[in-house]
């Protein structure tokens, strides 16, 4: 057989190579032809999808306190009680004002200035203990459960707390103390409730 000089290729093998490659081309030619061009996808409105939260306070009343330059909203069917204070060593303690749910007359939240006094009978639910803001200054709520001094337990096996109690000074340095109360199985209605009237708590002169 007739050898060709070295750095030549066969002429059929030529033919070979330039067929493959004629055909690939081919190939992706019509492929690519073949796809339509790509759109670009139109951002997602989120904003008629994201359900929004109606204010629950919308046809509550504002109260102003009389005794307590404070104000704050209340439920329709809430009532609301005023108690001047006492004078002790010159200074009035324990003026409150105590609002209470007239449908379920366990359920109350009591504000009282300059409290003087102590709590008894109750046991600190430490897990339950929540920083939170009241008119824009920062305070402690704690959840209490009654306890039994006889016994040293708890008065109920529940884990449910029966207690709310708030303590904070404002920016003049006076002191507050709330104390939010609630009947059997009314707690987490009640604490909602709560959360929603101090929401709306104003310190006003």
């Amino acid at each position: 057989m007739k050898q060709l000089p070295a750095g030549f290729a066969s002429p059929v093998i030529l033919v070979i190579i330039g067929l493959i490659i004629g055909i690939g081309v081919t190939f992706a030619y019509f492929q690519f032809k073949s796809k339509p061009a790509s759109q670009p996808q139109q951002p997602t409105d989120l904003s008629s999808e994201t359900p929004v939260k109606e204010d629950e306070t919308a046809d509550w009343e504002t109260y102003k306190g009389k005794l307590i330059n404070v104000s704050f909203k209340i439920p329709p069917d809430w009532t609301v009680e005023e108690k001047d204070g006492l004078i002790h060593n010159g200074e009035k303690i324990n003026t409150s004002i105590t609002i209470s749910d007239k449908t379920k007359n366990t359920n109350s939240l009591s504000i009282t200035q300059n409290f003087f006094g102590g709590f008894s009978g109750i046991s600190l639910i430490e897990p339950l203990t929540e920083d939170i803001q009241i008119s824009g200054i920062k305070a402690e709520k704690n959840y209490f459960k009654n306890f039994d001094p006889i016994t040293d337990k708890p008065a109920s096996d529940s884990d449910t707390p029966e207690l709310m109690v708030i303590q904070f000074n404002n920016t003049e340095g006076v002191n507050f103390t709330l104390v939010g109360s609630w009947g059997i199985n009314n707690f987490e209605s009640a604490n909602d409730t709560f959360d929603q009237i101090l929401l709306t708590f104003q310190f006003i002169n």
